[in-house]
């Protein structure tokens, strides 16, 4: 599944249910060197979240020299409306 934008919004409201290879795009690489994981299991380091909004608040720094991906592992994540930011990509990661 791929959806993408080229607005500054991208926005995802209700359960978002993350399964094998989900990709948000507005033109950031999927190797993208700031990478911050979002898992429902333990968090282990500053870049690992248990939600996608709690992911997305942490970046600060985005833009058209600096993108960022956030990769997704696989779980139900039950989040308020996801509003996306720009050079911020959400991949479904294993």
């Amino acid at each position: 599944l791929i959806l993408s934008g080229t607005g500054a919004d991208f926005v995802v409201g209700g359960n978002t249910i993350f399964s094998g290879t989900t990709f948000f795009g507005q033109g950031v690489p999927a190797g993208a060197a700031n990478q911050v994981f979002v898992t429902t299991g333990s968090i282990n380091g500053t870049n690992q979240f248990n939600s996608i909004n709690a992911a997305l608040a942490s970046i600060t720094t985005n833009s058209a020299t600096n993108p960022f991906v956030i990769k997704v592992g696989p779980g139900i994540y039950n989040e308020n409306t996801i509003v996306m930011k720009p050079y911020v990509s959400i991949i479904g990661d294993t």
